[in-house]
């Protein structure tokens, strides 16, 4: 006779299921890009990250995506560009990320981090 392990005592011998990661950016990043259009500002979101095939993934580097640029662009008056890098929480900004805004502040861009709405609409005021 065969003895069956009960779901606790399989996930104990190989681990407990990981979670898969969460989205917990997104729904911030739409929340900032509705509330910067409520206020009369352009702003357009750059679609470099997510999950993806290695086929897509290829063709949008062809296409010429880049690691590390900011999430949210706002065209200003003057031909300026504010950036807006939106991280949910305490998390840090990638290493592409951080040389992706050196690289556009020595451009004379305006790069800033939000962790809220609040945030990004204080960049503008």
């Amino acid at each position: 006779m065969t003895a069956r392990l009960t779901a606790a005592a399989y996930r104990a011998l190989v681990g407990a299921k990981r979670a898969r990661p969460r989205n917990l950016e997104g729904p911030l990043q739409a929340e900032i890009v509705a509330a910067l259009r409520d206020h009369g500002l352009m702003a357009f979101a750059i679609p470099n990250g997510g999950k993806r095939s290695k086929a897509t993934a290829g063709r949008m580097k062809a296409e010429g995506v880049l690691a590390g640029v900011p999430d949210i662009c706002v065209p200003m008056p003057s031909a300026r560009t504010v950036w807006l890098e939106v991280k949910h929480g305490r998390g840090p900004t990638s290493g592409a990320q951080d040389e992706m805004h050196a690289r556009l502040r020595l451009l004379g861009h305006r790069v800033e981090v939000v962790r809220s709405v609040g945030d990004a609409l204080a960049v503008f005021a």
